[in-house]
């Protein structure tokens, strides 16, 4: 009899929920505070958790870390694909179209930080994107949404676990 692999199932949940709330132009919003990422961790574990439960399985902080590492790695990747292909088939230098948005606004900031928009803005204009924001935005992805959604996973579990450990009242 085959099994089905919950755990899969839990870290493409992850993958999913997060890379759409970091997509989403109105639903970025609440990646303010990391909201998406954090919902990506809560909903897999959550999900990984019901599914243990009704196979009379437990769940182990080990899981939720496997879980929530793969599920933030494989959504940093999806969302930092998307991002690069939004930067190639953009027409515009966007850091050009940034500098006149904030034009009086970037006055005010060292003369380093200019030099380091005009060198992104001469990579937008020779390669049609600039190789440097993508890579950075990729490590930093892959940084940030494995540890935030590991920390929404660990609610997910601590709430779980807590439910399961309550005595019903008679």
């Amino acid at each position: 009899m085959k099994t089905p692999n919950f755990k899969l199932n839990a870290v493409l949940l992850c993958a999913l929920a997060i890379t759409i709330v970091s997509i989403l132009p109105i639903v970025n919003i609440i990646n303010i505070i990391c909201g998406g990422m954090l919902l990506g961790g809560f909903l897999s574990v959550n999900y990984y958790y019901r599914q243990t439960g009704k196979n009379n399985l437990n769940i182990a902080v080990k899981d939720v870390f496997m879980i929530t590492l793969l599920g933030g790695i494989l959504s940093a990747i999806f969302v930092s694909g998307i991002f690069l292909l939004t930067m190639m088939t953009g027409k515009e230098n966007q850091i050009t179209l940034m500098k006149e948005q904030f034009g009086d606004m970037l006055r005010n900031v060292p003369q380093e930080f200019q030099k380091g928009l005009d060198d992104l803005s001469a990579e937008f204009d020779k390669y049609g994107f600039s190789p440097t924001l993508a890579i950075t935005s990729l490590i930093i992805n892959l940084i940030v949404h494995p540890i935030f959604a590991f920390v929404g996973g660990l609610i997910s579990y601590g709430i779980n676990i807590r439910k399961k450990k309550q005595i019903p009242l008679q």
